[in-house]
């Protein structure tokens, strides 16, 4: 969490268009405004709701949305339909309406729009998928009479064939250009998704403020001012907890209450300045202490730590390293059973093992030669995603192996996933705020 002088980058503008009236579809989000996308063409909709895996809302990826239609062999699944008014769970065709359309014909359809790269939209799809597509095409059985509404039945047998077991993915796009939103702010950090809102937080450090962006880019003052708010975390009361400059202390902002210390000192002796911090879903809080918030004031503990603070608030140093060492970013795993701490200094993220009881241990580097790591987020196949000084971000795969990395044109500071979708990774780089379409979602 460094202060930097950075330049704004220019605005990308996307454009997205939809698909005519009968046009091949596999989701509601591909068709023409109005129209659904219902047994693989765009139509109009009909009583029962909105056909198609996403209901014209999520954006349609492979993983979330071909996989598991395909393997209930229903091609044109309803999302969230309603009958008489009452919504119902996601259903196959065949549940509602007899045998689903999921002939050769409509594999062969899937597996060239899979080649084109237009299956799911951006392509992804490897060429094992595709096999296993093509495979289902050759042994599916042959299309049969169309229905009064113009789909088309399977009245064979379906074949039973398996996805093959392809390994870790490479979440980064291709060509990962961010997007950027906003600038014109001090040193941005922390982005943080609200579902409940649909809206980003994230803090200005020297701006004193955390700021709201109601996409794509309105910003305004969310909480002004705010102690030098380093860094915020969402829990699912829709609290706010967060680190202090200012105060040298953790935080609680409850929803519609005023400010809440949670813990400022270990053993009687004042925290340097915490930066970092992630809370468990039991309500234990881990944090990085710092130098880089003291701002000369008078150090009181004789490190720099990570710090672990329980359920009934006891503050236990899971880790101390030297004055001139930089924690910073820090993340948990998405099951819990690890935790990530960034080095700002050492350039290298360390991993630890995570106890039942929240204790740490086993401090092992997972990641080394990343300049100014800083704040981290993961993904839902736990890929980690840091945020760096040369490169931003850079994106490693569970066992530390790279990926590659998403440049930001200046030093990123952090990242977080958000959106409807939550495939949306917003990062923070210097005075900006960017925002790219990732192949694999995760946890906002």
């Amino acid at each position: 969490m460094r202060t930097f002088v950075w330049i704004l980058l220019a605005v990308v503008l996307v454009a997205v268009t939809g698909c005519r009236l009968d046009a091949d579809c596999f989701g509601s989000n591909e068709c023409t405004p109005g129209l659904v996308c219902y047994r693989g063409q765009c139509t109009e909709p009909f009583a029962i709701g909105d056909a198609g895996p996403d209901a014209g809302i999520r954006t349609y990826t492979w993983i979330d949305d071909v996989q598991p239609i395909i393997q209930r062999r229903c091609v044109s699944c309803h999302a969230n339909p309603t009958v008489n008014g009452a919504p119902f769970a996601l259903i196959s065709y065949q549940d509602t309406q007899g045998p689903a359309p999921a002939g050769g014909l409509i594999y062969e359809r899937m597996a060239a729009r899979m080649v084109a790269g237009t299956m799911p939209p951006g392509g992804g799809a490897t060429e094992a998928e595709i096999g296993v597509v093509r495979d289902w095409a050759a042994l599916g059985a042959p299309e049969g009479g169309m229905d009064s509404d113009g789909g088309v039945r399977d009245t064979g047998p379906r074949p039973d064939v398996g996805f093959p077991d392809l390994g870790p993915r490479n979440p980064i796009p291709p060509n990962p250009n961010p997007i950027f939103l906003v600038g014109n702010q001090i040193v941005v950090e922390s982005p943080v998704w609200r579902p409940a809102t649909n809206d980003l937080l994230f803090v200005d450090i020297p701006g004193n403020a955390i700021r709201r962006l109601r996409p794509p880019n309105n910003v305004s003052d969310f909480l002004t001012p705010s102690n030098d708010a380093a860094a915020i975390r969402l829990l699912a009361n829709g609290d706010i907890v967060c680190t202090q400059f200012e105060t040298r202390r953790i935080a609680r902002f409850p929803m519609g209450g005023a400010e809440v210390g949670i813990v400022d000192n270990y053993r009687g002796m004042r925290f340097n300045s915490p930066n970092d911090l992630d809370v468990r879903s039991d309500g234990t809080i881990y944090f990085s202490d710092s130098a880089y918030g003291l701002d000369g004031r008078t150090r009181e503990l004789p490190f720099n730590g990570l710090f672990r603070v329980t359920t009934t608030s006891s503050v236990i140093a899971e880790w101390e390293g030297p004055e001139e060492s930089g924690p910073n970013g820090v993340e948990l795993s998405e099951d819990e059973t690890r935790l990530y701490l960034s080095d700002s200094e050492d350039d290298r993220v360390q991993v630890f093992d995570v106890a039942a009881d929240g204790d740490l241990s086993n401090p092992r580097d997972f990641a080394t030669g990343l300049v100014g790591a800083d704040g981290m987020s993961h993904d839902d196949e736990g890929n980690l995603y840091v945020a760096t000084s040369n490169r931003g971000i850079v994106v490693l795969a569970p066992d530390g192996t790279e990926w590659g990395a998403i440049p930001t044109g200046q030093p990123a500071t952090n990242s977080g996933f958000g959106g409807p979708n939550r495939n949306t990774l917003y990062i923070t780089a210097g005075t900006a705020v960017y925002a790219i379409q990732m192949m694999i979602p995760g946890p906002p």
